[in-house]
């Protein structure tokens, strides 16, 4: 991995990969990149400093690595996690969790991962952390 990135992407790639838990823009893909990188939006640059011009302005954003979120052994199941419930935004943890078919949890199960991870079952997938999704990650894995 490197440990310092610089990229320019459109301005709302940049606003989902930077934005925090709870607001519109938080994803899967902020918290896939916030789970490993640190992630700033350093400066916009306007689509008129193109030719031809874009229709999409641009946003120069740096990736600096920190220390995983998650042990590279349960990257597959939070990466898995984080997928499946996005599908399922507006529904809360436990409601999401059950209802991902490909993670095959009964609701006792998925009730007894969220409490041993600490996340209150009827919060929702924008509001967790990427640290959060880690630790559902972990408590998953320990009730298979």
């Amino acid at each position: 991995m490197f440990p310092l990135m610089v990229l320019m992407v459109q301005r709302e790639v940049a606003e989902r990969l930077a934005a925090p838990p709870g607001t519109k823009q938080y994803g899967v893909l902020s918290v896939l990149a916030q789970a490993h990188m640190a992630v700033e939006n350093v400066s916009q640059v306007s689509r008129t400093c193109f030719y031809p011009q874009p229709q999409v302005d641009s946003t120069l954003v740096r990736l600096t690595a920190r220390g995983s979120v998650v042990e590279e052994r349960l990257e597959s199941a939070f990466a898995s996690v984080v997928r499946a419930v996005f599908r399922q935004r507006r529904k809360t943890m436990l409601n999401a969790l059950t209802a991902a078919a490909e993670l095959e949890l009964t609701r006792e199960d998925a009730s007894r991962a969220l409490d041993e991870a600490g996340i209150d079952p009827g919060r929702r997938p924008g509001a967790l952390s990427a640290e959060e999704f880690a630790a559902l990650a972990r408590a998953l894995k320990r009730t298979d």
